[in-house]
C-alpha cells in the first residue's frame, strides 16, 4: 500500500532502521484490526496511527527508568533491575542507594550461597535445574536459598533521610 513512505516518515523520528520498521509493522496490525471501511484515507490514517505510536513509545520510555544490580556468578555477569521513577529526585537517589546495598549484600553472600541466590532469582532457573547444574541435592538448594535469603533479610537499607537529594539554594 504505502509501505516506503510509511516507513520513510518512522526512520526521520526513530534512531534506528529495525525500530522504524517494527513501528510501521505495529501500525499496520493495529489498522488490519480495524473494519475496512472505517478508513476512509489510509495514508493520512496510518501516518496518525505512527505518530501515536511514537508517542506512547516516548512515554513508555520515560515512566521508568531501570538500575541494574550486578550479581556476579562464574559463568557471565548476571543483572537485576529495579524500575524507578525518574521524575522523582528522592525517589531514584533512595531507588539507587537501595540497589548498591543490595548489590553489595549479594556480593557479601559465599560464593555457593550467592551463586544459588542468582541462578534461582536473577535467571529464574527451577530447584531442579539448579541442583542438576551445581552438581549438589536439591535440599542444598534450598538451604543455599534460606542462607541467602536470611542474609538478604538484614542488608543494610539507606534511610530515607539518606536518600534525600540536598536542595540547592
Amino acid at each position: 500500500m504505502h509501505y516506503r513512505t510509511l516507513l520513510a516518515f518512522a526512520r526521520r523520528r526513530m534512531k534506528s532502521t529495525e525500530a522504524a520498521s517494527d513501528l510501521v509493522h505495529d501500525a499496520f496490525v493495529k489498522v488490519a484490526s480495524l473494519p475496512a471501511d472505517e478508513v476512509r484515507q489510509p495514508r493520512a490514517f496510518f501516518v496518525r496511527v505512527i505518530e501515536n505510536l511514537l508517542i506512547d513509545r516516548f512515554r513508555e520510555s520515560r515512566a521508568t527508568t531501570h538500575l541494574h544490580i550486578a550479581m556476579p556468578d562464574d559463568d557471565n555477569d548476571a543483572c537485576a533491575e529495579l524500575a524507578v521513577d525518574p521524575d522523582d529526585p528522592s525517589r531514584f537517589a533512595e531507588a539507587a542507594q537501595t540497589a548498591r546495598a543490595l548489590e553489595r549484600a549479594v556480593n557479601a553472600l559465599p560464593p555457593r550461597c550467592r551463586e544459588v541466590f542468582v541462578l534461582r532469582k536473577v535467571q529464574g532457573l527451577s530447584h531442579e535445574a539448579i541442583a542438576t547444574r551445581l552438581g549438589i541435592s536439591r535440599n542444598m538448594v534450598e538451604k543455599h536459598l534460606k542462607r541467602a535469603l536470611l542474609g538478604l533479610g538484614e542488608f543494610d537499607r539507606p534511610t530515607p533521610e539518606a536518600a534525600r537529594v540536598p536542595d540547592h539554594d
